[in-house]
């Protein structure tokens, strides 16, 4: 359900990224920043319940690991991808581990070769 929501608006506007989360999830997570001493990120340089990459942010992914797991899910929509993790998870704990087990193979510092560029012949 949430997928044919969040496909219309990112097919209208053409984002780079875009993304569903909740703010419970978005606040524990940057309560965990804070309190292991790392540097805060931009919501953009994490991975939600639902992140869409366009085009420019594609390059910079590794979609043939993160697809690999059982879990995540993605997807070619409209110029990039969908990536979903889960299509169910008992609770807001869970989502956060899949996601803390998913970021480092997905999202690669910049300049690293990735796979996703083959994905949509870059």
């Amino acid at each position: 359900m949430a997928e044919q929501l969040f496909a219309p608006p990112v097919v209208a506007w053409s984002p780079s990224w875009a993304c569903i989360s909740s703010e419970a999830n978005l606040s524990s997570r940057r309560e965990a920043s804070l309190a292991d001493g790392s540097p805060p990120r931009g919501l953009d340089n994490m991975l939600h319940w639902i992140t869409y990459f366009g085009p420019e942010r594609v390059a910079g992914l590794d979609l043939d690991s993160a697809g690999a797991l059982d879990f995540v899910h993605v997807r070619d929509l409209h110029e990039g991808v969908e990536v979903v993790i889960g299509d169910q998870w008992p609770g807001e704990k869970d989502l956060l581990r899949l996601q803390h087990e998913t970021e480092p193979l997905l999202l690669r510092p910049p300049g690293r070769l990735a796979r996703g560029r083959r994905r949509l012949g870059l």
